[in-house]
């Protein structure tokens, strides 16, 4: 029989009892001595390193770099952006400009610089003119002015076939908007004065019939402090561009001012404020638009429809089921044993002989 652990420890405590009263005597020692365990000296165990932590299912080992972020792409340019670096960005005139640039209206000017401070010239503020004026009534057929062919017999004298803005000086005479001098003379390499620009501009800007007013208008709806060296010409334009209010060409060119100064030159960057808009149409407006991006959100899938449960096909009825409803009334012929199960001597029908007298 197995000493049980109460018993092993009743043996013990005597023992500590007597190493505790013999500790620090010459007994003490030897019974010390004499109950530590033998054994090869160990080395001083080293703190054990914490266990590394295991990469949980799905992510990235710590030895493994992350791939970096995918970094936004760069923002499109801005609609009134334009290839000319000489103009301040985000100014009237540079969104004026960058429009009209992208609609082809100066296609005539080479390299980067547009030269804001520039004054313009006739010929140039005429080719100008009508190809914004096409450009921003571009789904207007009856507004569109149709160009010159270098085939017709010149309107002005000055202005050959072969001038560059031949074809839209002679559209311009032709449909009214400009008049040639006493000489018969355009004077296309002339400054442009603001007296010009809203006498040739403003007829665009309005239907046919409504360019007319007097001086005292010119007066009354202006107040002009120079009004009476303005042009006659050019009184019935000023007159009328008042009647288009926020949409006046003067206010969006030059802003609320009290002296018109009929005869200053115009610059490139007025003359590109003052072709941006006819009327309520702005170059702006006209300019296509790119197609709308598909939404990155996917759309939700509808659920596919429910598995109906399979149907086991019904048994096909026996043609002859053996039931009470269809049974008849007759007796029934006895089962024949099957050729396994016939004993010998019982497989055919035996007729008993009679007897001899």
């Amino acid at each position: 029989m197995r000493p049980g652990p109460w018993l092993k420890l009743g043996s013990l405590i005597p023992l500590l009892w007597l190493l505790s009263a013999c500790q620090g005597t010459e007994w003490g020692e030897r019974l010390e001595r004499a109950v530590r365990p033998v054994g090869p000296p160990t080395a001083q165990s080293e703190p054990l390193a914490p266990p590394s932590p295991q990469p949980s299912p799905g992510s990235i080992p710590p030895s493994i770099s992350a791939p970096p972020a995918p970094t936004p792409s760069s923002p499109l340019p801005s609609p009134d952006s334009s290839r000319f670096t000489d103009l301040e960005p985000g100014s009237l005139v540079a969104r004026s400009v960058g429009y009209l640039d992208r609609l082809g209206v100066f296609a005539d000017i080479p390299g980067s610089e547009f030269q804001p401070q520039r004054s313009v010239r006739r010929g140039e503020f005429a080719r100008w003119l009508v190809l914004a004026n096409n450009a921003i009534h571009a789904d207007e057929p009856s507004r569109q002015i149709r160009l010159g062919s270098p085939s017709e017999r010149p309107l002005f004298l000055d202005v050959p076939e072969e001038d560059p803005h031949f074809r839209y000086i002679q559209a311009l005479g032709a449909a009214g908007i400009i008049a040639g001098d006493a000489n018969r003379e355009f004077r296309p390499n002339s400054l442009l004065s603001r007296a010009e620009l809203i006498r040739m501009k403003v007829p665009l800007d309005l239907p046919p019939g409504q360019i007319k007013g007097s001086r005292a208008e010119l007066e009354e709806r202006w107040g002009f402090t120079d009004a009476a060296q303005i042009p006659p010409e050019a009184i019935p334009a000023l007159v009328a561009d008042r009647s288009l209010e926020n949409a006046s060409t003067v206010l969006r060119t030059f802003g609320p001012i009290r002296t018109f100064n009929p005869f200053e030159p115009v610059s490139r960057g007025e003359a590109a404020i003052a072709l941006s808009a006819f009327g309520e149409r702005t170059a702006q407006d006209a300019i296509p638009q790119p197609p709308a991006l598909p939404d990155p959100t996917p759309e939700p899938q509808p659920s596919p429809p429910a598995a109906e449960p399979e149907q086991t096909a019904s048994p096909e009825p026996d043609p002859n089921p053996a039931s009470p409803s269809n049974a008849v009334d007759e007796p029934s012929a006895p089962a024949r044993p099957r050729s396994s199960e016939v004993a010998p001597g019982e497989g055919r029908i035996v007729t008993p002989r009679q007897t001899q007298p």
